[in-house]
């Protein structure tokens, strides 16, 4: 397994659009860095940093945007936009939570359910279709304790 976040190995859903500019991307920096361990790596060395991340980003969006955003909205965006779009397509929503949350590289579910927070119209509606599906997909563990 290749060091990730919480030493945990996360796939990354990408547009079809963006495989080859990654591609080419991927050449380009190989040449400068040949053997580099990151795919994004830091000319210092190691990866990038979430700084330089978010500092990029905001320069970025700030050129072609005239209201403000920060990168980590995006997921909140992912997650929603999602969610919706399940309940739009006549898909139970529990069905696919799990899937979302593994996704995103949540620990758990819970995580991804705390997405609709941030729209307070939305949390009933999270509740009302996930209260169910809670027992079904989280059994309770007997001799376990409360964290």
């Amino acid at each position: 397994m290749r060091q990730t976040k919480g030493e945990q190995q996360r796939y990354v859903v990408i547009h079809p659009t963006l495989v080859p500019i990654l591609r080419q991307y991927d050449v380009k920096v190989e040449e400068l860095y040949p053997g580099r361990e990151y795919f994004f790596p830091s000319p210092r060395g190691g990866h990038l940093s979430n700084t330089w991340v978010t500092d990029v980003f905001r320069e970025m969006w700030n050129k072609g945007n005239a209201s403000r955003a920060t990168a980590y909205e995006l997921r909140h965006h992912y997650a929603i936009v999602n969610i919706n779009r399940w309940e739009d397509m006549g898909f139970e929503l529990y069905d696919h939570l799990l899937y979302l949350s593994k996704s995103m590289g949540h620990l758990s579910v819970e995580s991804t359910k705390d997405y609709y927070a941030i729209v307070p119209a939305l949390v009933d509606t999270l509740l009302e279709k996930t209260s169910d599906a809670d027992d079904w997909m989280l059994p309770d563990v007997e001799g376990g304790t409360e964290a």
